[in-house]
């Protein structure tokens, strides 16, 4: 399994098209974000299937649980039937009822409901602003993890350095059942600072148990998208063998 999934956060559909065909043998997934769904809605989801993928459709839903349940409920009766969405993002600030509606409102199909901790965007100071004090930010993914989990969630985008905490507090040892970890933030130590505020690259990732890695800008804003997915693709399969992760 190819654990790269590329970040297609662009609202034109043609580069979109253009930049998938480039890639298409180094990642596993797509991410189908607001960006592309906000412009050609449903249309967007035929990039699956014309590439042969499966889709993360990232969409951070948040609002009432009545209005997020029947979202949900829409995608998975309406667009799984035709396409392979293997996650929908949601916010897990929604807290345990509208997590709970997620749930329950996917479960007509084999889409997973992926909970959004915090945002890797976020630095101390955003936290800070937001209530948290400094170094509050890795319990509280935690906690917003855990009230997922209890909800019914299995599946968490959190940052790559949050991964190995949420291994320790969700994976449960005694029953088997571990959470899938979706992480953004991926950058290799030599690109240049951006709004990826808590990242890490490829190996760090995998060593803290990320399951699938995020990737957008570091493959689809270089001059050959090709090369460096390939790259990235192998610092994947190579730190999932250093860590017996396969």
């Amino acid at each position: 399994m190819n654990p790269i999934i590329l970040a297609v956060d662009t609202p034109d559909l043609t580069l979109a098209h253009s930049l998938i065909g480039k890639v298409r043998s180094h990642i596993g997934m797509i991410k189908i974000g607001t960006e592309l769904w906000a412009s050609h809605g449903p249309r967007a989801l035929e990039l699956g299937s014309q590439y042969g993928l499966p889709i993360f459709l990232d969409l951070k839903l948040h609002d009432i649980p009545n209005t997020v349940g029947k979202t949900v409920d829409v995608i998975a009766f309406k667009h799984c039937l035709n396409y392979d969405i293997r996650f929908l993002s949601v916010h897990a600030f929604g807290c345990k009822i509208m997590l709970k509606a997620a749930v329950s409102a996917s479960r007509s199909s084999l889409m997973q409901i992926a909970a959004v901790t915090l945002l890797t965007s976020l630095d101390s100071r955003d936290l800070h602003s937001m209530g948290f004090t400094d170094g509050r930010e890795n319990v509280k993914t935690v906690d917003l993890a855990l009230e997922a989990w209890n909800s019914g969630v299995r599946t968490f985008i959190c940052g790559p350095k949050n991964c190995k905490l949420m291994r320790k507090h969700l994976d449960d040892v005694g029953t088997g059942d571990k959470a899938t970890l979706i992480t953004p933030g991926i950058r290799n130590k030599d690109w240049e600072p951006d709004d990826q505020i808590r990242s890490a690259t490829v190996d760090e990732a995998i060593r803290n148990g990320a399951n699938w890695l995020v990737i957008g800008r570091p493959i689809t804003d270089v001059a050959d998208p090709s090369d460096a997915a390939k790259d990235l693709s192998n610092q994947a399969f190579k730190a999932l063998d250093k860590w017996g992760m396969k």
